[in-house]
């Protein structure tokens, strides 16, 4: 068995590495979550996908994307819609040559 014998300045190096690399990759998303409204008009959705208006009514008519309904007043859930859109992704595999 090998002994490793570390002081305390390379344990806070060490540290302030990982906690660095942790900002870097989970802060992005919690910037974009903590300022993002937690719902969306039908606009706001036309506007971010380039839907019409019939096709999200269809898309919502036939229960494809979430919505919460009040009366008249149709929201969709920011992070469902967003969720709807990644469960769609079609990733490219690229093969050959340029």
């Amino acid at each position: 068995m090998q002994t490793i014998v570390v002081d305390t300045d390379q344990i806070r190096l060490l540290l302030a590495d990982a906690v660095r690399e942790a900002i870097k990759d989970k802060l992005p998303a919690l910037v974009q979550r903590a300022t993002q409204k937690p719902y969306l008009t039908g606009k706001e959705v036309q506007d971010l996908t380039g839907w019409s208006r019939r096709t999200l009514q269809h898309l919502r008519d036939t229960r494809q994307v979430p919505f919460v309904q009040d009366g008249r007043k149709i929201l969709y859930p920011t992070e469902e819609v967003r969720a709807f859109f990644e469960a769609r992704s079609v990733r490219s595999i690229w093969v050959g040559s340029v």
